[in-house]
């Protein structure tokens, strides 16, 4: 690899072995290190799947920085970072494969001192484009909108029309938020904001980076023009579903308290509501299948996990009046 690289690309992994296996080989056919020098830093939350030690085989130029322990994902990227030398840091999950224009994006970015911030446009794994929506713990009016029955599958189809039609132009474009599995910084605005939280262990980290960029007045911006494949939620999978929803709330809960202090409770509070809405949504939607006849394993499956999340934000709000 170049000596001095333009583009630093950054994995956490976390025992999925064949997916960074194909990032990676992705990363090598698709991105030329004649036109866009770039190196490739992988940093590893102790997995035992024999990954690190086949990255070393397969790809020797790839720096492997070892944990050996699972850090979270915003604290494995942050130490991925103090190694990266590039002007652009492009953290990538491991469960993605790059198609195009990712060069062209870098060197838009790095051309453009007021963005901090770019994502491309994110397939997943059925062909269908993922839409970004503003996350409700953002503003009470959305998260009042997704609580009315109806209300929030009108924001959501309003919004994803008014996304793809944006992308269909192929034009940038400015946006809030980011989806998380593939976002590229300019270094020095990474370093404005001091990189990653290390206390959200895992679960809306580009909520926190969006939020904290635009207020150090960067632009976060789509580059319709850049494409990925996302598997999504690979590294997850190693624990079951249920391990890791304590996790998520307690991420809901420390974005709230840190972004909005005196009114991270009836914000959540909020959150539960719209949880509880999704319950009694598939609830319905059980009820009618079984009077026609049908019974859905999946639907049962569904309910016990909200059941579950729901809960444990329930737990959370006590815990929180108590303070």
């Amino acid at each position: 690899m170049p000596p001095s690289p333009i583009l630093s690309i950054i994995i956490v992994n976390y025992n999925v072995k064949d997916y960074i296996l194909n990032c990676i080989q992705s990363i090598q056919e698709r991105i030329d290190a004649q036109r866009t020098p770039y190196e490739v830093i992988v940093s590893d939350n102790g997995s035992a799947d024999g990954s690190v030690q086949t990255i070393r085989e397969k790809f020797p130029w790839v720096h492997i920085i070892e944990n050996n322990a699972n850090l979270g994902f915003g604290k494995a990227n942050n130490a991925g970072a103090t190694q990266a030398r590039g002007k652009v840091l492009f953290f990538l999950n491991p469960d993605t494969l790059i198609v195009t224009g990712i060069e062209a994006m870098c060197l838009y970015l790095s051309e453009n001192k007021d963005i901090g911030l770019m994502g491309s446009t994110v397939v997943e794994q059925d062909n269908r484009i993922h839409v970004f929506y503003k996350p409700s713990i953002d503003s009470v009016c959305l998260q009042l909108i997704y609580i009315i029955p109806f209300l929030g599958r009108i924001h959501m189809v309003m919004s994803s029309m008014v996304f793809k039609s944006h992308v269909t132009k192929g034009a940038i474009f400015d946006v809030r938020y980011l989806y998380g599995c593939a976002m590229m910084f300019r270094t020095d605005a990474y370093a404005s904001i001091h990189g990653f939280d290390e206390q959200i262990f895992m679960y809306l980290e580009e909520f926190d980076v969006c939020k904290r960029l635009r207020e150090n007045n960067y632009k976060i911006q789509f580059y319709p023009r850049a494409e990925i494949i996302h598997y999504g939620g690979q590294s997850v999978k190693q624990a079951s579903s249920y391990s890791m929803i304590p996790t998520m709330v307690k991420s809901q809960q420390l974005l709230l308290k840190k972004h909005f202090h005196h009114s991270w409770r009836i914000r959540f509070l909020f959150e539960a509501m719209i949880e509880l809405k999704k319950l009694i949504g598939i609830s319905l939607s059980t009820g009618i299948d079984l009077l026609r006849g049908r019974k859905r394993h999946a639907h049962g499956e569904l309910m016990q996990w909200h059941i579950h999340y729901l809960k444990n934000m329930l737990h959370v709000l006590q815990e929180g009046n108590k303070e």
